[in-house]
């Protein structure tokens, strides 16, 4: 994957922010996300926020979003594919136990592998690109 990827993928779909919610798994993790962002020139369109899974603002953010983005390595239980699910927001998720008994691939949102970031690439540009789409996965969602 090329480091312009992400600038050209997120300049695709203006306006569009970034907002990257939820706790860093260590400092040195959170530094380097600090600094791609500042390297790929996209910090005015991102905002990193430490809104916990209990705080009542984070289903703002959800159902303010176009698309929530769950890439996590090891959860079972996903209560943010539910919260956005009920939200009527799109989903693209890492595919765990946990998402993959919420999520439809294609039907009520995406699973992708961390081992294929083509795919995941693609669900969210078929998704930020293709309102239509966004409208059927976030509708079926709710449905589910």
């Amino acid at each position: 994957m090329a480091c312009h990827t992400p600038r050209r993928r997120f300049s695709e779909s203006s306006p569009s922010a970034l907002v990257l919610a939820g706790a860093c798994t260590t400092e040195a993790y959170g530094r380097d996300l600090e600094r791609q962002i500042r390297d790929l020139g996209i910090g005015n369109r991102v905002l990193i926020t430490a809104v916990a899974a209990g705080d009542p603002r984070l289903i703002g953010l959800i159902q303010e979003s176009r698309v929530v983005l769950l890439p996590s390595i090891s959860e079972n239980v996903r209560p943010g594919s539910a919260r956005s699910l009920a939200a009527g927001t799109t989903v693209i998720s890492s595919r765990t136990s946990g998402a993959s008994a919420l999520i439809r691939d294609g039907d009520n949102g995406w699973l992708f592998d961390f081992s294929d970031p083509r795919a995941f690439h693609q669900a969210i540009s078929q998704t930020l690109l293709n309102p239509g789409l966004r409208a059927r996965l976030a509708e079926s969602g709710v449905n589910s």
